[in-house]
């Protein structure tokens, strides 16, 4: 789909507005990668319908070659996830959605390297513990499966996990193990 970089408020309908706004907000995104020379990013709040790759864009953007691999909600254009690749960044195979708009799956090959990639987008501590619990296990059994489907591709998984560190964290004393705690002396 070609993305439209403006909104036609008085001819789009509601929902539609958003997917505009949002779609103009990918294509600023992916220029200013472009622009400090990241050929691979990830993307939380991709606001994106549905599952796809997007390989067009506006002229003025100059982004031809780039893609957007991204998975969303099925009907609104809300959370989502995405991985963004410059044109020297190759798909390799088609991505798979592991949990919709939630985990997004994608082979890549990059000046030689070959990555297995995972752009996440963890639910919030305010969900159930068991949206969380799921999310994990599920993003753990994809590393365990792909690893073993995929065993000569790098690993990289990269996202927002809507953790909370530091004394303000839930179970924050299990932290220290990780993160020593300061005194003032340094």
């Amino acid at each position: 789909p070609t993305v439209s970089a403006t909104s036609q408020h008085s001819c789009v309908p509601r929902g539609q507005r958003q997917c505009h706004y949002y779609d103009a907000k990918v294509v600023q995104c992916a220029v200013a990668c472009r622009q400090v020379g990241h050929n691979l990013c990830f993307w939380s709040e991709t606001h994106k319908i549905g599952f796809g790759v997007q390989d067009q864009w506006p002229a003025a953007a100059r982004l031809e070659g780039w893609k957007l691999v991204w998975s969303g909600l099925k009907q609104e254009a809300q959370a989502g996830v995405g991985l963004l690749l410059a044109e020297e960044v190759e798909l390799v195979g088609a991505p798979e959605e592991v949990v919709p708009r939630r985990i997004l799956f994608a082979r890549v090959k990059s000046r030689g390297t070959q990555l297995a990639t995972w752009s996440v987008y963890a639910p919030t501590n305010a969900q159930a513990d068991t949206a969380n619990h799921e999310f994990f296990r599920t993003l753990s059994r994809s590393l365990d499966e792909m690893k073993k489907r995929y065993p000569k591709f790098a690993r990289l998984c990269v996202g927002d996990f809507n953790a909370t560190l530091g004394t303000d964290a839930p179970n924050h004393q299990i932290w220290t193990v990780v993160i020593p705690p300061t005194t003032d002396s340094g």
